[in-house]
């Protein structure tokens, strides 16, 4: 195990930070994001609830409003249209219930992301203080407490 010098932790301390940075940007983009996923996934909710509404209103159309009310009887043309809007409205309904589960979908997939972002700055920022804690230990110690820097002025003197 070599111990690391005192300009290797601040290169480290420097690349962390940078690090930091574009993960920071990351994220306020991820945040950014999120709200036009939510806006598609509220607008998606929308269209499947008038599509189940719609739904509704056909299957009611098939039978008598009120069960117990005497009922005219509906002629083929009738019943034939009344099939029809219900294999239509059956069909939206199945369309928008899929496109909902895909902005579903989407709008996990972006909080995904962003967590994952967030929790990868959290733990950066927790490497960046520990790393800065080492640095500012390492240069309290006197040099010649740091052996890497002692081998190095022996070497630095016997080739001078």
């Amino acid at each position: 195990m070599t111990t690391p010098t005192t300009e290797e932790r601040e290169q480290a301390l420097i690349a962390m930070r940078a690090e930091l940075a574009a993960t920071v940007a990351a994220l306020e983009a991820a945040t950014a994001d999120l709200e036009p996923v939510e806006r598609s996934l509220a607008g998606a909710q929308a269209v499947y609830d008038e599509a189940g509404a719609e739904r509704g209103r056909a299957i009611r159309a098939m039978g008598p409003a009120d069960p117990y009310a005497t009922s005219m009887p509906k002629t083929g043309a009738d019943l034939e249209r009344e099939s029809a809007n219900l294999r239509s409205a059956e069909a939206a309904f199945e369309q928008a219930d899929r496109e909902l589960g895909r902005r579903l979908v989407a709008r996990t997939s972006a909080h995904v992301r962003r967590s994952d972002l967030l929790m990868a700055k959290l733990r950066l920022e927790g490497r960046i203080e520990q790393a800065a804690a080492e640095l500012e230990r390492a240069r309290q110690q006197p040099p010649e407490q740091d052996l890497l820097q002692r081998i190095r002025q022996r070497i630095r003197g016997q080739a001078g």
